[in-house]
């Protein structure tokens, strides 16, 4: 049983599902009978509506708080993963390449198991070059240490030094320098990059939520567990700050996770648990304009293929709901 509810009733959420009344009457009749449409059109709804809505986010603040004051690490987990999970699930187009997953699968490792690492970047992706250059440099990292010989780990390196040395924002430098740290297994690097993601985070343009945890940290320290030898790993210096918890730490790497860890939505909107129940998606790029008219640049540029990837999990939804739809 989920220790948090979605529920209808509570008073913070009244606008919340104001709105998801509002659009399912409108996908239902978008979709004319057809179940596909009408639970990509409410899915994609509930995704959007769980960044903007003031309510929701109230109670996953009130509910975080809750778990930071009485070192209820259960519970923090099962917040953080609510809102970064339910941010994976959906795929809107952004005009970037597999790197716009850099940034969200490491806030994502706070609170999830690390082997989804395999699902955000599965074998056989091209490097990451259309997208924010942090996330770009990110990316072509994780793909160098999960899949060594198939990528140039030296040329990877080299240009992640140079951006690490740049005038570009520290944050995002120090982002890019814990998971070059990791490459190298230089734990010094990784040790202070994870200072300053901690030390700078209230700065950075990130949620209120996301500013009471540093999960970034955490994320990158579940990498490091996984990738260093356990001798290195034991070298990296802790953050010390209220931000960070390390006994959250160690149960996150434990990865003791129940099946039942995510918020609970009640009636008539039971659906959505389905949703959240279903694995991220394997991240999928393309090149639409391979065939096209467009410039040299565009033909070779890839993009993340946001259909194929939503389709497979309405296909996970169709398949587990049964007749709850809610159609």
């Amino acid at each position: 049983m989920a220790v948090l509810q979605i529920a209808e009733n509570d008073p913070m959420l009244t606008e919340y599902y104001k709105r998801l009344d509002q659009f399912s009457g409108k996908a239902k009749e978008h979709a004319k009978g057809d179940e596909h449409k009408y639970l990509g059109y409410l899915i994609n709804f509930w995704s959007v509506t769980n960044h903007s809505d003031k309510g929701l986010a109230a109670v996953c603040i009130d509910a975080l708080k809750k778990g930071i004051a009485g070192k209820d690490y259960a519970l923090m987990q099962e917040i953080m993963n609510f809102v970064n999970k339910s941010d994976l699930l959906w795929q809107s187009a952004n005009g970037c390449d597999h790197s716009y997953m850099a940034y969200h699968i490491v806030k994502y490792f706070s609170c999830a198991h690390y082997d989804n690492i395999y699902r955000a970047f599965p074998k056989g992706l091209p490097m990451a070059a259309n997208g924010h250059t942090m996330n770009v440099h990110a990316a072509n990292i994780i793909l160098s240490l999960l899949y060594e010989d198939n990528y140039d780990r030296e040329k990877t390196a080299a240009k992640a030094e140079k951006y690490i040395l740049s005038k570009q924002p520290k944050w995002d430098r120090a982002f890019v320098g814990c998971l070059l740290g990791i490459m190298k297994q230089d734990t010094d690097l990784v040790s202070d990059s994870l200072q300053t993601l901690c030390a700078l985070l209230a700065r950075t343009d990130v949620s209120k939520f996301d500013k009471m945890q540093c999960q970034f940290a955490y994320g990158m320290l579940a990498i490091a567990y996984h990738i260093l030898p356990q001798e290195k790993y034991t070298q990296i210096r802790m953050p010390e700050y209220g931000n960070f918890d390390p006994g959250y730490l160690n149960r996150l790497l434990k990865e003791e996770f129940s099946s039942d860890s995510m918020p609970e939505y009640t009636e008539p909107y039971e659906i959505f648990n389905t949703v959240l129940s279903a694995p991220i998606s394997v991240t999928k790029v393309h090149q639409p304009y391979f065939d096209s008219d467009g410039t040299a640049r565009e033909k070779k540029q890839y993009y993340m293929d946001c259909d194929r990837m939503n389709n497979e999990l309405i296909e996970y939804v169709m398949h587990h709901a049964g007749n709850k739809t809610g159609l």
